[in-house]
């Protein structure tokens, strides 16, 4: 090999190693809060620098496979707050997205509203 040609393969390979490295760093995750009272379940998480969306997932609980995964654009929200029904149970994590790409998942939390207890009425008759 010529000089100028080892010289050229080695910047290359340099400023390959450079930039690749700098166009596959992703966003950290998010780190996800969940708070359920009675029905209404709240969820939030955390800022990340520099991210320009959030996407949050959310699938059936018990999991029933990748299809049954739901993901949907937050835009730059980082909260969440929805009312759901008695027995309703998913599991949940949020992404974090900048001009790199998408974040691992954050933190995955099962969210699972309890079954409400039927009312029991008595009619009670007092004797006198």
């Amino acid at each position: 090999m010529t000089g100028k040609r080892c010289f050229f393969i080695l910047i290359s390979f340099f400023l390959m190693v450079t930039f690749s490295s700098v166009v596959m760093a992703v966003p950290s995750p998010p780190v996800m809060s969940v708070i359920v009272s009675d029905i209404r379940v709240t969820i939030t998480w955390s800022e990340v620098g520099g991210a320009t969306g959030y996407f949050f997932s959310y699938a059936p609980s018990p999991y029933t496979g990748p299809g049954s995964i739901i993901t949907v654009d937050m835009g730059t929200a980082n909260m969440l707050s929805a009312v759901l029904s008695p027995g309703d149970a998913f599991y949940s994590a949020v992404q974090a997205q900048d001009a790199s790409g998408l974040s691992v998942f954050s933190n995955i939390e099962e969210i699972k509203i309890a079954e409400q207890r039927k009312k029991d009425y008595f009619l009670t008759r007092i004797l006198v």
